[in-house]
């Protein structure tokens, strides 16, 4: 059987079982799941992991997130987990980024949640902010993604990699919108520009020549990432 492992966030993981998700249709839980990450963060040398910053935490798996993504373990883990299939999403690069200086030059991490309801001094850290939704995030997010699939294709290029095209839509299960009231309208143009990110990111990779296969949700089980209603049933596009 094949391994399969997951770089993205929890829209690929719906598909598998893994946690509280028993049911049979699911896959088998993957060899390796890495969320709450960027490919920014993962092409920039580690970070050390700050106390004050991994307190912020409020969930053990979110901590588990947060180090991993100061520290890089992703590459230890990816060499360890003798994967098949390595399947990437990128809803999780709707954070913003945080800076740091190192030694090999400057450090990258995701500014989650936490960071951005914490009323912890990042500059007091030795941390500054960099907007995801700037051409310079955007330059930055095409030369990483370039770097990664070169690593990939140095390290493990037994790995077949595949991008799961994540649309975000604005209807239910039933076809029915979502209410004016609802989170999903309230910020629709923060929802759109998400969405043309998402779009640009994934053609950036398939434009590569990395071999990703593009992979889709089938259109009659597209739902909104929030909502995780149906099976997530991916389907070469």
């Amino acid at each position: 059987m094949s391994r399969i492992g997951i770089l993205g966030s929890c829209v690929t993981a719906q598909a598998f079982r893994h946690r509280e998700r028993p049911e049979q249709w699911r896959l088998e839980k993957p060899a390796l799941y890495v969320a709450r990450t960027s490919l920014v963060s993962l092409m920039s040398p580690p970070l050390r992991p700050e106390p004050a910053l991994l307190d912020l935490a409020t969930a053990r798996h979110e901590r588990v997130w947060m180090e991993k993504d100061f520290t890089r373990s992703f590459w230890d883990d990816l060499a360890k987990a003798r994967l098949d299939l390595l399947i990437l999403d990128f809803i999780d690069e709707r954070f913003d980024l945080l800076i740091a200086a190192t030694p090999a030059g400057p450090g990258y991490k995701l500014c989650t949640t936490e960071f951005e309801q914490a009323a912890t001094d990042l500059d007091a850290l030795g941390y500054r902010l960099l907007p995801r939704f700037t051409p310079v995030a955007a330059k930055l997010w095409r030369h990483s993604a370039k770097l990664f699939v070169d690593r990939m294709r140095r390290d493990h290029p037994t790995v077949a990699m595949a991008l799961h095209v994540s649309p975000l839509l604005n209807v239910f299960e039933d076809g029915s919108p979502p209410a004016p009231t609802d989170w999903w309208i309230q910020n629709a143009d923060y929802v759109t520009t998400v969405s043309k990110m998402l779009e640009s990111y994934e053609q950036t990779l398939l434009s590569l020549d990395s071999g990703a296969v593009a992979l889709s949700v089938e259109p009659a089980y597209r739902y909104p990432p929030w909502a995780h209603l149906g099976r997530s049933t991916l389907s070469l596009r």
